[in-house]
């Protein structure tokens, strides 16, 4: 079909046909936050802040991207991965129990689904 074009006054205007996405894109884009997310937290902090700030910026990129299962299950990993560092860094400062903060991410990703399957 190949492009249109629009006429609008004296101006005319070459739309382009809007790609297709495919699950490959989907996945990158959401690759491309992961990977933000990764690096942004891959420093291991002994503070109730970080902590907050890995639950709560955990949380918001699973709503981006509609809880993906793979998502979710890469940023519990994550998370896990987050806190064994946090034990190994830190072993005498201790402020979380082992799977703490991986549990509270894992519980808020299955309440929100939950509420899914119940609003269906």
């Amino acid at each position: 079909m190949g492009n249109t074009w629009v006429t609008a006054g004296n101006t005319v205007t070459k739309l382009r046909r809007r790609p297709k996405v495919s699950g490959i894109d989907i996945e990158r884009a959401y690759m491309n936050d992961y990977w933000s997310f990764r690096k942004k937290y891959y420093e291991v902090q002994d503070s109730d802040e970080y902590w907050t700030a890995v639950i709560r910026e955990s949380d918001a990129l699973i709503r981006k991207h509609d809880c993906d299962d793979y998502l979710k299950a890469l940023v519990l990993v994550c998370v896990d991965d987050l806190e064994r560092r946090y034990r190994q860094k830190f072993p005498k400062r201790n402020i979380y129990k082992p799977g703490e903060v991986a549990t509270t991410v894992y519980n808020r990703i299955m309440n929100k689904h939950k509420k899914e399957g119940a609003a269906s």
